[in-house]
């Protein structure tokens, strides 16, 4: 730690420098928690829904509404 004890405004910038680095863990951890789990509700899908939705089937969904429009 770079401040000094009797130092009141190095400690308050201390804590507050703390206090935004614990924030940002905590944004980080629930956006680490939302990607898990999109990633379990994909994996239990039923398999036709992960069929129909597949990067294959997408382009080609696009491509057909593409030529109907």
């Amino acid at each position: 730690m770079s401040c000094k004890i009797s130092d009141g405004n190095g400690i308050q910038k201390f804590f507050r420098r703390e206090k935004r680095s614990g924030e940002r863990a905590v944004g980080n951890v629930r956006k680490d928690l939302k990607t898990v789990v999109n990633k379990v509700e994909t994996s239990i899908r039923p398999p036709w829904y992960q069929r129909s939705w597949s990067e294959q089937n997408k382009t080609d969904f696009l491509a057909e509404m593409k030529k109907t429009t």
